[in-house]
């Protein structure tokens, strides 16, 4: 996998709290700062290459977890 994305990039959504920091440690680790899950989305949106994002604990059936993609994702 590691060859066709140039990120791939595990997010825990069993909480709030632990996907927001999943989030913001994801762009700290781009080298970007981040106050916020926005802020973590805008610099995932910014990366040419392709990368893949994975939500764990998506256990939910009656859950709408499309606030956890980026835009354009």
């Amino acid at each position: 996998m590691r060859e066709e994305f140039w990120g791939v990039f595990w997010v825990d959504i069993g909480q709030d709290s632990t996907a927001e920091s999943n989030f913001i440690v994801i762009a700290k680790l781009l080298g970007q700062s981040a106050e916020s899950v926005p802020d973590a989305f805008h610099v995932l949106t910014t990366i040419k290459q392709s990368w893949l994002l994975i939500l764990d604990n998506t256990d939910d059936p009656n859950f709408d977890y499309q606030d956890y993609f980026p835009s354009g994702t």
